[in-house]
């Protein structure tokens, strides 16, 4: 597993993170705890980015999620080895938050059948996990986030969780997935998103500013895109275009990754820039439907971007 840490930048976005969640899940189900712990150590250490510039210790963490785990015999085996893993590193911030991240997405896929009552059990424990483990867990800047998460179940005053995020985002000002979560909270815990995600963005990209120039703004309103607006995105936010169009070059500028560049030409479609779109479908190599949802829909704003356009 250690070769992950090495080329981690070598393969496509959605490669990487196909191969890095089948390692980590057929490590943990064979309980190669050593090798969990080194490659995690490694990701945060160095601040491992991927292809596309996010956090590899992000997509380590999310391999704990991208399963079955609401079926009760399967939850009950990967609980016990989590745990198992905690007592062969009973200091290690790694398993807290691989088992934490666990717990809440037990919750979130037993909630339709069950109920929220017993998804809070989950939820909860997760949550008390954390607190408990602050003391060494907290080295982890994966801790803020899944903590951040947390205030979206349980009644965190705005004051204390804002508090809570300044310390993280002092201390991990990088960690993009850590501005994520705040959204999540503000999402749960008030009527005003827009208002907060224009805000949350401007300080993802006011605190990264000499390393990723404004890109951290494009990076948060792309998650709130996929997470909450979808195609309203430009309707039902105050997002910046203009700024938006500059963060998203700042992103390419470091990460010319083909994932980057789908998106970023997916936007600028959707927000009707046709020069922006254009410019952006140039530089596409590889049409990922992932994206696109439909080679329909990816032909078609490449048809409307060169409506027009005079060829040599």
């Amino acid at each position: 597993m250690l070769l992950l840490s090495i080329s981690v930048q070598a393969e496509d976005e959605l490669t990487f993170r196909t191969r890095l969640k089948l390692q980590v899940q057929e490590s943990l189900q064979r309980e190669k705890f050593d090798d969990l712990e080194k490659v995690a150590q490694i990701f945060r250490d160095r601040q491992t980015r991927t292809g596309s510039g996010v956090w590899a210790l992000t997509q380590f963490y999310m391999s704990f999620s991208w399963m079955d785990l609401a079926n009760d015999q399967h939850w009950n085996k990967v609980e016990q080895t989590l745990l198992r893993w905690q007592k062969r590193f009973p200091a290690s911030a790694t398993p807290v938050i691989a088992y934490a991240a666990a717990l809440s997405e037990r919750g979130r896929q037993i909630r339709s059948d069950r109920g929220r009552e017993q998804a809070s059990l989950f939820w909860r424990r997760g949550y008390d996990l954390l607190l408990h483990t602050k003391s060494f867990s907290d080295k982890d800047p994966s801790w803020y986030v899944q903590i951040g998460y947390a205030g979206c179940t349980h009644d965190w005053k705005p004051q204390e969780f804002d508090k809570l995020l300044e310390e993280g985002m002092t201390r991990f000002p990088a960690h993009y997935q850590m501005y994520f979560a705040a959204l999540e909270y503000y999402r749960c815990n008030t009527t005003q998103l827009p208002y907060h995600l224009e805000g949350i963005a401007s300080r993802a990209a006011r605190n990264n500013k000499a390393t990723d120039g404004d890109g951290p703004y494009a990076r948060v309103y792309w998650y709130a895109a996929e997470a909450y607006f979808g195609d309203r995105l430009f309707q039902d936010t105050k997002v910046n275009w203009p700024r938006m169009k500059n963060a998203m070059d700042d992103v390419l500028r470091q990460y010319p990754d083909q994932w980057n560049i789908n998106n970023f030409a997916y936007f600028a479609c959707l927000k009707g820039d046709k020069a922006k779109t254009r410019e952006l479908l140039g530089r596409v190599t590889t049409p990922i439907m992932d994206v696109w949802d439909s080679e329909e829909r990816f032909q078609q704003c490449r048809h409307w971007a060169n409506q027009g356009v005079k060829s040599a």
